[in-house]
């Protein structure tokens, strides 16, 4: 993964003649990225945590996740700092500059990818807590009965 350069170029105005920082809001976009990626190896070690059979450290998979959501949720607040009002990020890009408009787009194709892969493990996951906890449930159910 290559990230931005550490130039920086000056605001450009759009349509509404404000000043859209694209430099910045490009910035912002590589930390959701990160933050994405982040999120896909969390998942993956919270399965393996599962798979292992360590119930005990899923609550260090939930702290993790949770710091992570706040994160996102700070670079929300950022995101609404950055474009106030201003359209969606396709939309935004099909009135960008030629440059601008191909980084965003590629941005945003990278982020619904990443979402979607995100969105796929969360349901997997889920879906094997899920089991995890209907079997310990069973195995506890099976020694109630066989001591009672």
């Amino acid at each position: 993964m290559s990230y931005p350069p550490s130039c920086s170029l000056p605001p450009v105005l759009d349509g509404s003649a404000s000043a859209v920082d694209y430099t910045r809001l490009n910035n912002l976009l590589w930390r959701y990225r990160a933050c994405f990626d982040r999120f896909e190896f969390l998942l993956e070690m919270q399965m393996a945590v599962t798979a292992s059979g360590r119930q005990d450290w899923q609550h260090h998979m939930a702290d993790l996740l949770e710091d992570l959501a706040l994160t996102i949720g700070r670079l929300d607040l950022e995101r609404t700092v950055v474009l106030g009002d201003r359209a969606t990020l396709s939309e935004l890009a099909s009135t960008a500059p030629e440059m601008w408009s191909a980084i965003l787009t590629e941005q945003q194709a990278h982020l619904a990818a990443a979402a979607a892969q995100v969105a796929r493990l969360r349901q997997r996951n889920e879906q094997a807590l899920t089991a995890g906890t209907a079997g310990v449930r069973s195995l506890l159910d099976a020694i109630a009965e066989a001591s009672g």
